[in-house]
Formats: C-alpha cells, structure tokens, sequence
C-alpha cells in the first residue's frame, strides 16, 4: 500500500506535470524541472493530515498512509533531479532532440521571461512613482525615524503619498472621522484648540491623536504656507506602530501629551468663560 502511494506521488505527479507544461509549449526541460519539484508532496501534507483527522475526515490508517508517502516522496525526490538533469543532458546532446525539444519551444519560456521583466520594470516604476524622498531624506527631515535601519525606512517610504496644500486651506476639520496622519515635508501649519492657535514646521506631524485613540478629530488644522506633506493610511499607520515598538512608543507619548495639554487648555478655556457669565450675571 505505501509503495503504491509513493509511486504515485513521484510518477503519477511527475507524469501529470511533464505533460500539462509540454502541452502550454514550453521546453522539455522546463518541463521536467518543474515535474520533478512536483514528486514530492511536502511537509504542509502533515497539517492537512492532522485536521483531517480531528474533524473525522480522514482515518489514522489514511494518515499514515499520508506521513509516509510524504517521508518517502522527500526522500526520494534527489534522484528524481538526478533522473531529470540527466535526461536533459541526453537531449542536449542530440542535435534532433534539441531542436524538436528545446528551440522550438524556446519562443514560448521566452516570451513568459519577457512578460515577467516588464512586470518587474512596471512595479518598479510604481514604486518610484509614490516614494517622497529617499530614505537619507527621510532620516534628514524627520529625526523620529532615526531609530530606523536603512531598509526598514526604504519600506516605509513605500507606503507613503505625497500631499499638498494651499495657504488658507483646511485639511482637518475638528468633528471628522481619521483617515491620514499627516508628516510635513515643507510649509507651516496652524493647529486651533478652541482659541489656541499652534503652529507646526518641516519635521512634524499631525493627525496622530484621533487614528490613535480611534475617536473623530478634536481639532481644526490649516495650511499658513504652501505645504507638502508625506500622508499614511489608518490601516499603514497602526501596521507601522505594531512593526516598530519603539517608534509608536514616542509618538504614543507625545500624542497623549497633546491630548492633555488640549484637555487642559479646554478646561481653563471653560472655566474662563464662566467666570465671565457668572461675573456679568452678578451686575
């Protein structure tokens, strides 16, 4: 019984495999790599196996079956390699065979080469299409990064989207929900907490507290300059916090010192109004 299973993993496989890539027109020995990768069934079986069992699926007799084709069928699986290289070598050897074989078939593994570059050279491009600034720019304009690797910052950058504003224009409104925090590459912003006015340069950034903290924005931020700005996503942003400890720490720190000296500054505003009524209700 369990030689009868790995024979059909090693050939029954293989065999399948050889003939679906001949018959899609790529070269024969394109065709036995790829059916000599498929003579094994590989070390993710054993999960399978183990919650076929659990939910009643599968018989402890079928899973053994199962680990030992397995065991054999990665075992074995050398000689397959050393069966398919051989094979290839013999082709190669015979002028007729190649031909037939080989260049005939060449058009076909050339153009899947060609189709991949240009994927790559398109994804690329996408990629440099959205980057900000390099990662030493990155670094240069925003010290909070500085805890970064070069690479670790060469992802990030990925994820930024380049924004601009005009001097006058709202880009937060208190009350909205958060959709962007908001790193300011050039410009000046002007953030108003009832009537306080705070002003933030090149290096900082805005919009942290509500993404944080999941409630609406709790203030109105407006561009006095003409700004650009390197914005993250919501779901960009919390993946950044969770990936980076360090980092979310600091601005958990300063978004929490914010939102106190808001709170704070609210509550003087407050009481200063009442004063004010109490005081003109005592005339």
């Amino acid at each position: 019984m369990v030689g009868g299973v790995v024979l059909l993993i090693l050939i029954g496989k293989s065999l399948v495999a050889l003939g679906i890539v001949l018959l899609l027109g790529y070269p024969l020995s394109t065709a036995l790599i790829v059916s000599a990768s498929l003579a094994q069934i590989g070390e993710f079986s054993f999960i399978l196996a183990g919650l076929g069992v659990s939910h009643g699926l599968l018989s402890k007799e079928g899973l053994n079956l199962v680990l030992a084709g397995a065991l054999f069928s990665i075992t074995l699986n050398q000689l397959t390699f050393a069966g398919a290289d051989r094979l290839i070598a013999f082709v190669k050897t015979h002028p007729g065979l190649r031909r037939r074989l080989e260049e005939r078939r060449s058009r076909r593994i050339s153009q899947l080469e060609a189709e991949l570059e240009a994927a790559r050279e398109q994804a690329e491009q996408k990629a440099s299409a959205h980057k900000t600034f390099t990662p030493e720019e990155l670094l240069a304009r925003f010290p909070l990064f500085a805890g970064l690797t070069p690479e670790q910052r060469e992802v990030l950058i990925l994820h930024f989207r380049p924004s601009a504003s005009a001097p006058g224009e709202r880009i937060i409104r208190a009350g909205d929900q958060a959709d962007l925090i908001y790193f300011i590459s050039s410009g000046e912003v002007e953030v108003h907490v009832g009537s306080r006015r705070i002003k933030l340069g090149p290096g900082d950034y805005f919009g942290e507290m509500a993404i944080i903290s999941g409630q609406p924005r709790s203030a109105d931020v407006t561009a006095i300059d003409y700004c650009q700005f390197a914005t993250l996503s919501q779901r960009d942003f919390r993946q950044f916090l969770r990936r980076y400890p360090v980092i979310r720490n600091q601005i958990a720190a300063l978004a929490a010192e914010r939102g106190e000296m808001n709170r704070q500054f609210l509550e003087e505003e407050a009481d200063g109004g009442r004063k004010v009524a109490d005081s003109q209700a005592s005339r």
